[in-house]
């Protein structure tokens, strides 16, 4: 009898262990497909303006045909994999990863002014961290698409967040979107003061505050269990600059100091979790006053704040613009970090399963270890774009539009995806739509807000948020 109970646990743990690698391992296929796609879509941008003498053209010739180009090979694909063939993610992931490598094969046999062994160890000097571009705009670009298509039938419900533990690709986004943000903020010096810091965090205020008072006037319905009944992520990206700032002083502005002050609210943040709070965050009690109500908020903030701060300084170790980047150290640096981001989220996940309902300690390092991971691909894909084609395009290398247009207004393509999916929502039952009139209703949502944030970038305009 005990032999018999015995096996069957074994194999119920054998089904989670089984399942719970097939959902990591899927989530990472979702999050790096892009990055594959991303390298077709450079190599031909670049092949098709640069050597057949299209970058020439006016620019009211060039934006469509790039517009165009950019969506059929970039979005159109991400969807169908995240929606309607979901289930054949692996499949789609292994075809584009070999159309990219044969396309690069075809490209380096076909180059008559190759790359020496040299140019591949030292990159060229730039003034922008193109591979950054590539990550921050891939994670927004995700991130505006699935907030959208999750309210349809046809986005599959293991890819939506998770109530309280396990992994999912919606699971990421909102932690990706935190070290995307972290990668390109400035490390702050003795000059930064208050009064600076609450400048740029008062427009989040007012954004927080304003869906609240929005949501509640449009009788819109969220999901309280995610930040709270008061509580949105407006506000926990204010507080986490609020944060960030004192923390950044208490330090005295020293990277050694930093690192150490975040590890130990890691270790604090985590104890109160495995002491009662994480029970406290997940109970069903009344949602009576402020603190209660927006429990779910107010303790995933200091989550996101270490998360926040570990992202800085994932950043000190990437090279600075107009800095020649050593490949050797970059990859040297970034490889041996993910496996020790690796073994501590498995530590940690084995204490606490990860929920990124608390941002406890195994979310946190599960997202590094993504984070680290797609750096990795984009400044791969950075490398091959600059010196594989030919020494002449390094002058004339150029970023897709639609990549370089989203890093330009991050903040404000975040909030616009936000309002056109809260008009969307609003405007219809998403339950009740069919998967044809679902698919072309969140593509053609994609592609308008896309040539709005187009439009600004062409027009070198900048909206600080």
């Amino acid at each position: 009898m005990n032999q018999d109970v015995n096996v069957m646990a074994a194999e119920i743990i054998e089904r989670k262990v089984e399942k719970e690698f097939s959902t990591i391992s899927e989530t990472f296929y979702m999050l790096t497909m892009p990055c594959f796609i991303l390298l077709f879509l450079e190599m031909l941008i670049n092949v098709l303006m640069v050597h057949n003498n299209l970058d020439s053209l006016k620019t009211t010739l060039r934006f469509p045909l790039e517009f165009v180009l950019e969506h059929g090979i970039l979005i159109l694909p991400v969807l169908l994999a995240s929606t309607v063939y979901s289930n054949s993610v692996v499949s789609i992931f292994t075809t584009v990863v070999l159309l990219c490598f044969t396309f690069l094969l075809w490209n380096v046999l076909d180059n008559k002014n190759k790359a020496s062994i040299n140019d591949l160890i030292i990159l060229p000097v730039a003034n922008q961290q193109v591979y950054i571009t590539y990550f921050r705009s891939i994670v927004l670009i995700f991130s505006g698409m699935v907030i959208l298509a999750v309210d349809f039938n046809f986005f599959p419900h293991r890819f939506t967040k998770t109530e309280t533990v396990g992994y999912s690709v919606m699971d990421a986004g909102v932690g990706l979107f935190i070290v995307s943000n972290a990668i390109v903020s400035r490390f702050p010096n003795h000059e930064e003061n208050i009064v600076k810091v609450a400048k740029n965090i008062f427009p989040l205020l007012i954004l927080g505050i304003g869906r609240y008072v929005s949501v509640i006037i449009c009788d819109y319905h969220v999901n309280v269990k995610e930040y709270g009944t008061h509580w949105n992520f407006f506000i926990t990206l204010a507080v986490v600059k609020l944060a960030s700032f004192i923390i950044f002083k208490l330090s005295n502005f020293k990277v050694l100091n930093v690192f150490f002050i975040s590890s130990s609210l890691l270790l604090i943040h985590q104890y109160l979790l495995n002491y009662g709070v994480r029970d406290w965050v997940f109970s069903e009690i009344e949602r009576e006053d402020f603190i209660v109500a927006n429990r779910e908020g107010i303790v995933s903030a200091l989550g996101y704040e270490i998360l926040y701060l570990f992202g800085i300084l994932l950043k000190q170790y990437f090279p600075l613009k107009d800095q020649a980047y050593s490949i050797i150290d970059m990859l040297s640096t970034l490889f041996p970090m993910s496996i020790v981001f690796m073994m501590l989220h498995l530590y940690f996940d084995g204490v606490d399963p990860i929920s990124r309902r608390v941002i406890n300690a195994s979310y946190i390092f599960w997202i590094l270890i993504l984070a680290s991971a797609m750096l990795l691909i984009c400044l791969v894909i950075e490398i091959f774009n600059k010196i594989i084609f030919n020494k002449e395009l390094k002058e004339k290398f150029r970023i897709s539009l639609l990549l370089e247009a989203v890093n330009h207004n991050s903040l404000f393509y975040f909030l616009i995806c936000n309002l056109f999916t809260g008009f969307i929502n609003m405007s219809m039952d998403t339950s009740k739509v069919n998967v044809l009139n679902s698919f072309v209703l969140v593509f053609s949502y994609v592609c308008f807000v896309n040539l709005i944030i187009c439009i600004l970038f062409v027009n070198n305009i900048k909206l600080r948020l």
